[in-house]
């Protein structure tokens, strides 16, 4: 069984449009959906077909604690954490999925890619032309040279957990993310750390 953890904090259509996309994905993976709301404000009102989706409170506060909740809560085997603003396919989910049963020592990344429509409103605005002008758009070429960008699989630093797939018994031994960190990503820098570590390969 899949859990896929997703936390969000007061971007409700964000999340939905995730929560549909997500709905098609899963269609044929035994898996259950896990959001946590990292938020005071306890008027969540997910609107979405998912099968086996509950939503949970942080009773703290960042990600990292509303993950490791999620996680607490879960059931699979394997365990997806996912931000609420990734539009994922059934080929990335089943793909790490048969990355990670043939090798838990390795953690994969899928890339990532801004949608047509959203390049499209990148346009009308000067910070959205920036990220337009660098590239910041995919990942590709970010992370390793463009070169290495034309195999399937590359060597990598570290992760991060906006689609990270682990086992359960993984994510246990190295005791969850750290939630004692003021401001958000510096969690998976010290889960890449702690994963590396424990000789882990990205």
């Amino acid at each position: 069984m899949l859990s896929i953890i997703i936390p969000t904090r007061k971007r409700i259509s964000v999340l939905n449009e995730t929560l549909d996309h997500l709905s098609k994905a899963i269609r044929k993976i035994d898996c259950e959906v896990i959001i946590v709301n990292d938020s005071n404000d306890y008027s969540l009102n997910v609107n979405s077909n998912v099968n086996n989706l509950k939503v949970l409170q942080n009773t703290k506060s960042g990600a990292a604690s509303a993950r490791n909740i999620g996680f607490q809560s879960s059931k699979g085997d394997f365990i997806l954490f996912l931000d609420d603003d990734m539009l994922v396919s059934e080929e990335v989910i089943m793909r790490l999925l048969e990355l990670t049963k043939s090798n838990d020592r390795k953690v994969y990344l899928p890339n990532w890619v801004y949608p047509d429509t959203l390049l499209r409103k990148l346009e009308k605005n000067k910070f959205g032309r920036f990220l337009n002008r660098i590239n910041y758009t995919s990942l590709k070429g970010w992370i390793n040279n463009v070169e290495d960008w034309e195999v399937e699989k590359m060597e990598n630093q570290g992760v991060a957990s906006y689609c990270l797939m682990l086992t359960r018994k993984n994510f246990m031994k190295i005791n969850g993310y750290n939630e004692n960190f003021s401001f958000a990503g510096f969690e998976d820098h010290d889960l890449s750390t702690r994963l590396s570590k424990s000789g882990f390969h990205f």
